[in-house]
């Protein structure tokens, strides 16, 4: 059970916080039309959530092949964010720069300057949870 326990724990954390990133980062953008006219801002972040909860879910599997737990934890927290940050990118690609001109670099720094703090706030809240509970768990 530890190590499915200890498996499981980023995968649920990341999935609690990718949607309140996202929202957080691009709630600007709540209002503007996807690009195909139907999808809803909630729906796509969901969406996106759930397919990069599974690639994340990979990763996590590939990095607790690590030796060292406090070095994994590094290395998952910086592998969520380059998800998320992907996740907001496609927000943003999908509600704002397929109405415009922007070029994948325009819109890379759009995204970035929207998403930054949140990203960074989420980070902070996923290596502080996950770095708590597995110390929580080591001392029980």
């Amino acid at each position: 059970m530890s190590k499915t326990f200890g498996l499981l724990l980023p995968i649920v954390l990341f999935a609690i916080l990718a949607p309140l990133q996202a929202v957080l980062a691009m709630y600007k953008f709540k209002e503007e039309l996807s690009c195909d006219l139907e999808t809803g801002f909630y729906e796509e972040i969901l969406l996106l959530t759930g397919m990069l909860t599974i690639v994340y879910g990979i990763g996590v599997w590939l990095i607790t092949r690590l030796k060292s737990l406090r070095f994994s934890f590094g290395v998952q927290t910086t592998w969520a964010v380059l998800l998320w940050f992907y996740q907001d990118l496609c927000i943003f690609q999908d509600r704002v720069a397929c109405w415009s001109t922007f070029s994948f670099s325009e819109a890379l720094n759009y995204t970035l300057s929207y998403s930054f703090i949140p990203l960074i706030v989420a980070a902070g809240c996923l290596f502080f949870l996950y770095q708590r509970i597995q110390n929580r768990k080591a001392v029980s």
